[in-house]
């Protein structure tokens, strides 16, 4: 079975080379809270990393946690 949703580099638990990483950068920790990993990821796609979806074949564990980091503002700034 296929799927016709392309794989996006955000939320749960993505990974890369360390490589790609030192090559675009890292995050971006100016953006505060908010679509840090989607900006990763697109930097990643500029340089020819491709996403690889792993859904019901990788474990995944989130601790969950307080997000004192996270305000409205940031969320409009990022929006």
């Amino acid at each position: 079975m296929t799927s016709s949703v392309q794989p996006t580099f955000h939320d749960g638990n993505p990974s890369t080379w360390r490589t790609a990483l030192f090559a675009v950068n890292g995050f971006d920790n100016e953006m505060g809270y908010g679509l840090e990993d989607r900006s990763l990821g697109r930097r990643l796609e500029h340089i020819g990393v491709r996403g690889q979806r792993v859904r019901h074949r990788a474990i995944c564990l989130h601790l969950e946690h307080e997000r004192p980091y996270k305000t409205e503002a940031m969320l409009e700034r990022n929006a």
